[in-house]
């Protein structure tokens, strides 16, 4: 997607294949370093619906705001590992600056994906269509569209 949002495209195939062998371990690892905080969180969920005591709002905020941190540096990471040779703790590590560094962005990218997804699910039966060639593309381009300072 930054090729297209930088009006470089040329080859889209040849350069989504060669990014994937050059990142696939690297992606891999990621995205597994993600799904553990992010099952963490829906635990967390659980426990705390599960306990009458805990239904606080304070609670729920933090456990959203963990969940807003660990989206972004999703975001960001990915982003970063297609763009920039680095080792996996150094590209989350870098991400995590990054999110912080461009609050507004950020918080923009989360609206992207959040804002997206709770439209999908609101409209699930009638939106199926949109689904099916939007789910991944729409809010990642938007994002790449918003961080385009931050990494170009």
């Amino acid at each position: 997607l930054q090729h297209i949002v930088r009006r470089e495209e040329g080859y889209i195939a040849r350069s989504f294949f060669n990014s994937d062998k050059r990142n696939l371990k690297q992606g891999s690892i990621m995205g597994l370093l993600f799904m553990i905080p992010a099952g963490i969180l829906l635990l967390e969920y659980d426990f705390i619906r599960a306990v009458p005591a805990l239904h606080h709002p304070a609670v729920y905020a933090m456990l959203i705001l963990a969940g807003c941190i660990v989206l972004a540096c999703g975001i960001y990471s990915f982003q970063l590992l297609a763009r920039f040779e680095n080792s996996v703790p150094g590209t989350i590590k870098n991400a995590l600056m990054l999110s912080l560094g461009y609050l507004p962005r950020t918080i923009g990218m989360l609206a992207a994906y959040i804002g997206f997804w709770a439209v999908v699910l609101s409209f699930y039966i009638y939106l199926f269509p949109v689904i099916l060639l939007f789910a991944a593309t729409l809010p990642a381009y938007i994002c790449t569209l918003l961080m385009g300072p931050a990494l170009f």
